[in-house]
C-alpha cells in the first residue's frame, strides 16, 4: 500500500513540474491547424457547405427532443387575491387574457386561471404512462385544480396528473404566485410525458454528435472521408420518421442514428474541434491565462514566443475545459501563441502582457449579450478596430446559466475573434446563476472562467494606473447584496483601503445590477435599494470614478453629486431585449437611450475619454474625466 501511495505522488509531483515550467519546444508537425475564425455577422449568419448540411440534419433531429411536451394555453390573469376566483365557472370580471411568459410590477400576488381540456395524446404520441404538469416561474406557486389546492411549488416543479385527469375531461387550472420582490413571473406551463420525455437522453446523444460534425467541417482544412456520408444518412433516417407515432419505432431509428454517426467518436480523439476558445484571461505585468473547451478530453499545450513559437506551457491531463497559466513573461511585451490539444490547433494569435503603470491604454464595457449573438457579434465586429487593450463585462453573459449550449453559443462563439487576442475580465451577472440559488457556485461558469484570486467570484485587480474592482450580488443565499455583515462587504472596506487602490488614478467598480435606473420592461424596477444604502455612500467617499452596470437592457448615464462626483453608467445593451420603459426619473440619472451598444473608455495618464457606441457606429454619450 505504501509503495503504491509513494508511486501516485511521484506522479502527480512529475505532471505538477511537467505543467508548472515552460519547456523549449515548437510546435509538432503532425498538428492541424484550423481553419481561421470569420465573423458570421458579416456574412450574413448563413453556414454554407457541408456544415450547412450539418445544420440541417441538426433541426431534423431537434424536433424529436421535446415531442412528450405540450403547452398549457388559455391563460387568464388578475391582481387578486380571493382563492374563490379560480374555481369552474367563467372568469370573473378583472382578469384578463394573457400569453405566457406572463409578467407583472409590483403586485405580490397575482392568480392565473385557465380552463384545461386533457388530450389523449401528446404531438401525436398517445399518453401512456405518467403524466405530469411542469410549472416554471418565480416566487410561490399555489397549484389549485377546480378551486382545490393540490401542491405548493417554489420557483417552479411539477404535478403528477397520472390517472386523475381523464382524456377529454375539462378541469380549472389555476395557479396563485405570490412574489414580493416585484419580479413575478409565470414562465410555462407544460403537459409532459414520462414515456416521451425518455427519448431525450439519445436525441441529446445524437445532437452533440451532429453539432460536433458541424464543427469538424468548419474548421478541419480538409473534409474528413465518410463523415459528410455519415451525417446525410442520419438525415435519412430522421426523415422516414414522418408521420409515425409509435415510440419503439422512434427509439429504433435514434439507435441506428447513433451507430451511423459512430466514427465521429475516433475523429474527435485525434481532433478535438474547440466548441469555444481560445480566449485570454487574467492578464498580468508577467502572466496570462489561455482557456478552451474541446469537444472530446484532450491534453493542453500552449506554444508561444516573442517571435517565434519556441516555448511551451503543457498539462498532459485529458480535458474538455482548458486553462493554461503562462508565467514568467515579460511586462508590456508581445507574444505570439498556438493552443493545441491531441492534434488540433486553433488559429495562432497573438497576446501583449499588462502594461507599465505609466502607458496609455483602453478598454471596452458591456453587459447582458444574453440569448441574442445575433446582435451581439455585429457589436463585436465594431469593438475589433478600436483594439481595446481590455474587454470587461458587467455579467449576463447567457440567458440561462445553467443551459450549458448556451455558454458557447452566446458569448465565447460571437467574442472568439476578439478575445483570443484581447484579455478579458467579467463581473458575474444574475442570468449566470439561472438555474441555480444565489449563493452557489456557478459550475459552467467555473468551468469557462479563469478568474483572478477571490473568494465568491469577486475580486480586484490594477491595470496600468487603474484600479478594477468586480462584484458578484448574487454571492450570499437570498441575493441580500454587497451589504454590511457579509464577507463581500468587509473585502470591500479592506479593498478601499488597500495600497493597490489608494496608488491608482483612476477607479471603477463593475456591479451588474445598478444603483439607479430609471428604465425597464415587464415590470417595475429603478435599481437596488441595498447598494443604494450601503454602497453609494462608499463611492462617494473613496472617490470613484465610473460605476459600470448591466441588468436593465438600455443605456444610462448619471453623476451625482454634480459636478466632481461618480458617473453612473449602465451598458447593457450587448444583445438582450431591449427595455423600452421609463419608471422612474432619477436626479443621479441625466440620460437614457433604447439601443443595443457597447462603452469604450480611453486612459492617457491623467485624462479619461469615455464614449458609448451603438449598432451602427455612432458615438451617442461623450464626456472626460480630467484628473488635477
Amino acid at each position: 500500500m505504501r509503495i503504491k501511495k509513494n508511486i501516485a505522488a511521484a506522479l502527480l509531483a512529475l505532471t505538477m513540474a511537467y505543467c508548472a515550467a515552460a519547456q523549449a519546444a515548437a510546435p509538432p508537425d503532425n498538428i492541424v491547424r484550423m481553419n481561421p475564425f470569420v465573423s458570421t455577422a458579416k456574412t450574413g449568419f448563413s453556414v454554407n457547405g457541408d456544415a450547412a448540411t450539418a445544420r440541417t440534419v441538426y433541426g431534423k433531429v431537434q424536433s424529436y427532443g421535446n415531442i412528450g411536451a405540450a403547452p398549457v394555453g388559455g391563460w387568464m390573469a388578475a391582481a387578486a387575491t380571493d382563492i374563490k376566483f379560480l374555481k369552474p365557472g367563467a372568469a370573473p370580471d378583472g382578469f384578463d387574457s394573457v400569453d405566457l411568459p406572463h409578467s407583472w410590477g409590483k403586485d405580490p400576488i397575482r392568480l392565473l386561471r385557465t380552463d384545461f381540456i386533457m388530450p389523449d395524446n401528446v404531438n401525436g404520441f398517445a399518453l401512456a404512462g405518467n403524466v405530469s404538469l411542469a410549472f416554471s416561474g418565480s416566487g410561490t406557486m399555489d397549484v389549485y385544480v377546480n378551486g382545490k389546492k393540490v401542491k405548493s411549488l417554489t420557483g417552479g416543479g411539477d404535478l403528477d396528473i397520472t390517472g386523475r385527469i381523464k382524456p377529454g375531461e375539462t378541469v380549472t387550472l389555476g395557479v396563485k404566485i405570490t412574489e414580493m420582490t416585484g419580479r413575478g413571473k409565470l414562465q410555462s406551463v407544460t403537459l409532459r410525458s414520462a414515456d416521451l420525455d425518455a427519448l431525450r437522453a439519445p436525441v441529446d446523444e445524437i445532437l452533440t454528435k451532429i453539432e460536433t460534425a458541424r464543427l469538424l467541417f468548419e474548421q478541419l482544412p480538409r473534409k474528413p472521408k465518410g463523415l459528410l456520408d455519415a451525417v446525410i444518412s442520419a438525415g435519412r433516417e430522421i426523415d422516414a420518421l414522418k408521420g409515425v407515432t409509435d415510440i419503439a419505432r422512434v427509439r429504433a431509428a435514434l439507435d441506428a442514428i447513433k451507430t451511423l454517426l459512430a466514427p465521429i467518436d475516433e475523429l474527435t480523439a485525434r481532433y478535438p474541434v474547440f466548441n469555444a476558445g481560445p480566449a485570454l484571461q487574467n492578464v498580468k505585468q508577467d502572466a496570462i491565462t489561455v482557456t478552451w473547451e474541446t469537444r472530446a478530453p484532450a491534453p493542453s499545450a500552449v506554444y508561444y514566443g516573442k517571435g517565434a513559437l519556441d516555448s511551451v506551457m503543457s498539462d498532459p491531463a485529458p480535458v474538455t475545459f482548458h486553462k493554461v497559466a503562462i508565467t514568467g513573461l515579460d511586462t508590456e511585451t508581445e507574444y505570439k501563441y498556438l493552443a493545441v490539444s491531441a492534434e488540433m490547433a486553433a488559429p495562432e494569435s497573438t497576446f501583449k502582457t499588462a502594461i507599465r503603470r505609466d502607458t496609455p491604454f483602453s478598454f471596452m464595457v458591456f453587459a447582458d449579450d444574453q440569448s441574442n449573438p445575433q446582435i451581439f457579434e455585429p457589436l463585436v465586429d465594431r469593438m475589433i478596430p478600436l483594439k481595446p487593450d481590455l474587454v470587461i463585462s458587467v455579467g449576463d453573459e447567457v440567458g440561462t446559466g445553467s443551459d450549458y449550449a448556451a455558454w458557447a453559443r452566446e458569448f465565447f462563439y460571437p467574442l472568439r475573434r476578439l478575445i483570443s487576442h484581447t484579455p478579458f475580465f467579467v463581473a458575474i451577472g444574475n442570468h449566470e446563476y439561472g438555474g441555480y440559488a444565489c449563493g452557489k457556485p456557478v459550475p459552467w461558469f467555473d468551468n469557462y472562467m479563469a478568474l483572478p484570486a477571490n473568494h465568491g467570484y469577486y475580486y480586484a485587480v490594477t491595470y496600468g494606473n487603474s484600479r478594477f474592482i468586480m462584484f458578484n450580488q448574487q454571492e450570499d443565499p437570498g441575493c441580500p447584496g454587497i451589504v454590511p455583515g457579509t464577507e463581500q462587504y468587509e473585502w470591500l472596506l479592506r479593498e478601499l483601503e488597500s495600497p493597490e487602490y489608494k496608488a491608482a488614478d483612476f477607479h471603477f467598480m463593475f456591479m451588474h445590477k445598478p444603483p439607479y435606473s430609471n428604465c425597464w420592461a415587464g415590470g417595475y424596477y429603478d435599481g437596488e435599494a441595498s447598494v443604494r444604502a450601503n454602497v453609494v455612500p462608499l463611492i462617494e467617499k473613496y472617490g470613484v470614478d465610473i460605476v459600470f452596470s448591466g441588468h436593465t437592457h438600455d443605456y444610462e448615464r448619471g453623476q451625482w453629486p454634480r459636478p466632481g462626483g461618480p458617473y453612473y453608467i449602465i451598458t447593457g445593451g450587448a444583445g438582450g431585449h431591449l427595455d423600452d420603459t421609463v419608471y422612474k426619473e432619477w436626479p443621479q440619472m441625466q440620460l437614457h437611450a433604447f439601443v443595443h451598444h457597447f462603452s469604450h473608455v480611453t486612459i492617457n495618464g491623467n485624462k479619461l475619454s469615455f464614449e458609448a457606441v451603438d449598432a451602427d457606429g455612432n458615438i451617442i454619450d461623450t464626456f472626460e474625466i480630467v484628473k488635477e
